[in-house]
């Protein structure tokens, strides 16, 4: 079981933790995938964890985000600079930074996509497409 806190609290965040419950639902030879929580920095963080139904809670804001070592953390910011910024500050603070693949998407086996990939179902990555 991999135990991941998810980077985000609105709508990317929301997009992927039902493509991660649908994954554990639909994929018994993969390790499941268990959210222990979300970090949020926007303001009004508690609107959008009652707005998604989120089942885990949301844990801190980012400044306050101290890594475990049990844990990963997957990026939902949709914003490219932002999520680029919040990796290098994650990578400062030695935290683990995960990748989500749904299960629908074609991808190489051989594949060097970089870090804090989050891909969403149907979804194909060519061969040498990096």
């Amino acid at each position: 079981m991999r135990n991941v806190i998810i980077l985000g609290a609105g709508g990317a965040a929301s997009a992927l933790t039902f493509y991660i419950e649908d994954n554990n639902s639909i994929n018994e030879s993969k390790e499941k995938i268990n959210i222990l929580g979300y970090i949020g920095d926007k303001p009004g963080v508690d609107e959008y964890w009652k707005k998604y139904g989120y089942k885990a809670p949301v844990l801190c804001d980012f400044n306050a985000y101290v890594p475990a070592q049990n844990e990963e953390v997957l990026i939902a910011i949709a914003d490219m600079e932002v999520r680029k910024n919040k990796i290098n500050s994650l990578m400062n603070k030695n935290a683990r930074i995960g990748e989500f693949i749904h299960h629908s998407v074609i991808v190489p086996k051989i594949r060097n996509l970089g870090i804090g990939n989050v891909i969403f179902p149907h979804c194909i990555i060519e061969p040498n497409a990096i």
